[in-house]
């Protein structure tokens, strides 16, 4: 095969596979029923409504409390899908590039380039590590927390939460 066809023709998906990423589409919500209301029971029929359980806890229940336990979770980035789109642009052209640009191959070539790329960027997304904090509020309630860094406490210290956040004392 001519090398600068194979050139030509790797340049031209690189070019027109970076276009097409960019068209994304978002589903739109579905606001108010735009098809009419759900169907519902037949005209006369009874209907139970079961009731909801009680919330555990709300960020109503602010106050006092002691920290029960602390425990490190390691997180992972997840990948946005850029690896794969780029992993398939460039198997398809290498593919089609070896293969003349013809049959399954160029699919194939997609498909595993696709593979491939978003298991590297999966490998390379950074991880971190994040702490849930178990606090037992003085009203008996028990609450946990997501943080970032624990700010020195430890199990057995005594805290103040308000809303959403926990403070040392």
């Amino acid at each position: 095969m001519n090398p600068k066809l194979a050139l030509t023709r790797l340049a031209l998906l690189t070019l027109v596979g970076s276009t097409l990423s960019g068209c994304i589409v978002y589903p739109r919500p579905y606001h108010e029923r735009p098809y009419g209301p759900p169907p519902g029971p037949p005209p006369g029929a009874v209907v139970v409504v079961p009731q909801a359980p009680p919330p555990r806890y709300s960020y109503n229940d602010n106050g006092r409390g002691q920290v029960t336990s602390i425990e490190v979770l390691r997180q992972q980035e997840r990948p946005t899908g850029g690896g794969a789109v780029l992993g398939g642009i460039v198997g398809a052209a290498v593919i089609g590039a070896v293969m003349g640009g013809r049959g399954a191959g160029v699919v194939a070539g997609a498909v595993g380039g696709a593979i491939v790329g978003n298991e590297i960027e999966r490998n390379q997304a950074p991880a971190y590590d994040v702490f849930r904090i178990s606090v037992r509020l003085d009203s008996g309630v028990w609450r946990q927390f997501i943080v970032s860094q624990p700010n020195g406490l430890r199990v057995g210290d005594a805290v103040r939460v308000e809303g959403p956040r926990i403070f040392p004392g």
